[in-house]
């Protein structure tokens, strides 16, 4: 059911109700497989363009599942 995680529902989900991998013994056995992909992707991305952060941001820490940018982090995006 997609739309239960539609924006206007967000409020109705459990924080930990949805884990895309699992976790504990019934781990899914594709996640470091994934992980992995996405350390190439984001290798990729990087050689290829450059990222800077624009002046008037302020990154500011906020603790969630993981620590996250409050507001995130806008970035100009050129190619190298």
């Amino acid at each position: 059911m997609p739309a239960r995680f539609h924006p206007d529902n967000r409020d109705a989900i459990d924080r930990f109700q949805y884990l895309p991998f699992g976790a504990g013994p019934r781990i899914c056995i594709g996640a470091s497989f994934a992980m992995q992909e996405a350390v190439i992707a984001l290798g990729v991305l990087m050689s290829r363009f450059r990222f800077d952060s624009v002046p008037e941001t302020k990154p500011w820490p906020v603790q969630k599942l993981t620590t996250q940018p409050q507001g995130g982090l806008p970035m100009r995006v050129t190619r190298r």
